[in-house]
């Protein structure tokens, strides 16, 4: 079995990001819409792209009910290393902690339900992330925050603006700003 090395990202979003003109369509997240169209989709079809390879799957030896999302793959080995350890949540929870890693509220960095004070933190923290993030908006044409959400800009350039000037932002304290 040959394992690629690659630079690419398994999600090229700049190809993947698909929202409606009108904003998103919350409504459609109660069929997984964004797992599939901006995860599932992409990794298939990266790993098809870069087979044969070693799809990495992190299911634990305490959730036995989930088989994975992607399937069988011609030239794609599925591997589950934390089924093969015996891991469970605790001892994931544990080896983070080791590590000095935090798990963050949501798995998703990018997520349009993130809060104003999680795309605070993620311009301020990760500047490249977010920097991305509204690159992407930029070419598409498109925000990840819904217009007319609350009193803030919808696209992040102009949210970055509002960051970079002080303004305030509801739910942190002032001096955390």
């Amino acid at each position: 079995m040959s394992h690629r090395n690659s630079t690419s990202t398994c999600c090229d979003w700049s190809r993947s990001f698909t929202p409606r003109s009108s904003g998103w369509d919350h409504s459609l997240s109660k069929t997984r819409f964004f797992t599939k169209t901006l995860k599932i989709e992409p990794t298939i079809a990266w790993l098809k792209e870069h087979a044969p390879c070693v799809h990495y799957v992190g299911l634990r030896t305490d959730e036995p009910e989930r088989v994975g999302i992607y399937g069988e793959m011609e030239g794609v080995t599925q591997r589950y290393p934390l089924r093969e350890w015996g891991w469970g949540l605790e001892d994931v929870v544990d080896y983070l902690a080791a590590k000095g890693i935090t798990i963050p509220e949501t798995n998703c960095e990018w997520c349009f339900f993130k809060r104003l004070a999680q795309w605070k933190h993620l311009w301020k923290k990760r500047p490249e992330s977010y920097e991305a993030a509204a690159a992407i908006e930029r070419a598409r044409g498109h925000t990840f925050r819904s217009p007319g959400r609350d009193t803030w800009p919808a696209s992040l350039d102009e949210l970055a603006v509002e960051f970079a000037a002080g303004r305030h932002v509801p739910g942190l304290r002032p001096n955390s700003n």
